[in-house]
């Protein structure tokens, strides 16, 4: 048995300001590929087969899942087949923990609501987007945590767990003819420590900056999907990046990420940095637009991951 899981964009964070009555939110878009592919199979004892260059910290998190899993994981031989690049901005670790922790449940017959496979797999502290789109697909904006007493700090989803994940406030299926054409500059790769001393030096922000983000993606990027406007997603892209937590994630980021980003912007293009980088994603309905992003990469040095389509529905199920 495999189970297919598949990235996530993740446009921004809403309310690090404790401006409204829930912390967190924001909005992203689950994508074809690249995918994260874990094979299952009984076997004699547990095993556990990944990729190399998986980083140390993931492959702990892994044991540790296993661990958390007994005796479901018993007699199961794991072997990661397939992930994204880490730290990326494409919510790999999301997608491959919620993948094993599903695949070892279905191997088992057993069956579990997805507030347990979330509780299980550790994610989901502050962004609810990569978990919410392993399960529905679509472009998601989710409602954050309630404020208040045992609300999750301002800190990476890495250092909050223990918390339900985010509310699904709304989904649009994300529109057939827009493709995004990832792209990854040579820039930073947040993890571990170093994501954390960012949200400990950047947040809160002024509660302005979160309204003015909630209204970018409500009335600008989510209206956008909605009603398949590329021009109010361009225009919208351009004034989320210059506000709020968003305008912090991308000064964190390389020179080469931030030129970049504004070429494609400059040529009209709907650009945006994926959660805290370096990926950027552009989406596009031609091959003209395509091409155009495609080419200002190549201008810049920045290899280009491919162009791929929405995902309008959530993880996959492959029995042998």
């Amino acid at each position: 048995m495999k189970i297919i899981s598949f990235p996530r964009i993740h446009v921004a964070l809403a309310d690090l300001a404790g401006a409204t009555s829930r912390r967190f939110g924001g909005a992203g878009f689950a994508i074809e590929a690249p995918q994260t592919i874990v094979d299952f199979r009984h076997g004699n004892g547990h095993g556990l087969l990944l990729p190399e260059g998986i980083e140390s910290v993931t492959v702990t998190q892994l044991r540790s899942l296993c661990e958390r899993m007994r005796p479901l994981a018993d007699d199961v031989q794991i072997t990661v087949e397939k992930m994204p690049p880490q730290h990326s901005g494409l919510g790999s670790k999301t997608a491959l923990l919620l993948a094993v922790a599903t695949g070892l449940y279905r191997i088992k017959a057993r069956s579990a609501r997805r507030v347990e496979l979330q509780r299980i797999s550790g994610r989901g502290g502050a962004s609810g987007i990569g978990v919410n789109t392993f399960f529905d697909g679509g472009f998601l904006t989710d409602g954050g945590h309630a404020e208040g007493v045992g609300s999750p700090p301002f800190l990476p989803s890495s250092a909050s767990d223990g918390h339900t994940p985010p509310p699904v406030i709304a989904r649009h299926p994300i529109p057939l003819e827009w493709k995004f054409t990832l792209i990854v500059p040579l820039g930073r790769n947040y993890s571990g420590s170093d994501e954390i001393e960012f949200f400990r030096l950047h947040a809160p922000i002024l509660k302005r900056d979160a309204l003015a983000t909630i209204g970018l993606l409500y009335h600008g990027v989510a209206a956008a999907v909605a009603t398949c406007d590329l021009p109010l997603l361009t225009r919208s892209l351009v004034d989320l990046h210059t506000v709020g937590f968003k305008r912090k994630e991308l000064e964190g980021q390389s020179a080469r990420v931030r030129e970049l980003l504004r070429s494609l912007q400059a040529n009209s293009l709907a650009a945006g940095m994926s959660s805290m980088g370096p990926l950027l994603y552009v989406v596009t309905r031609t091959d003209a637009e395509r091409d155009l992003a495609t080419s200002l990469a190549a201008q810049n040095g920045s290899p280009a991951l491919g162009t791929f389509s929405g995902r309008n529905s959530g993880f996959e199920v492959l029995d042998d």
